[in-house]
């Protein structure tokens, strides 16, 4: 990959995220993690460079799309799969 990406992983703080999340920011990317705050994140130094936004992930939700829209990712990884068609709006930028 070249450049610098805007990462979003949402529910990033679980048990796969925990492995998953640390490789993009050692590979230089802007990475932010969706959660809600439930799960504390892992410990590193990778994830002191992680931008969290805490934000509930409900199908259809006018606040989801806004967050999603605020962010404006360029590789959006949904750990949870809860909403396929919202994530394909946000990764389209259809919001």
């Amino acid at each position: 990959m070249g450049g610098n990406m805007k990462v979003c992983v949402v529910g990033g703080t679980g048990h796969v995220g925990g492995f998953l999340v640390p490789a993009p920011v050692r590979e230089g990317h802007e990475v932010t993690v969706v959660a809600t705050g439930r799960t504390p994140a892992p410990g590193g130094p990778e994830w002191e460079k992680v931008r969290f936004v805490r934000a509930r992930y409900e199908r259809g939700s006018e606040e989801w799309d806004r967050v999603m829209k605020d962010l404006g990712p360029e590789v959006l990884v949904d750990m949870l799969g809860a909403d396929l068609p919202g994530t394909y709006r946000a990764v389209r930028g259809d919001l």
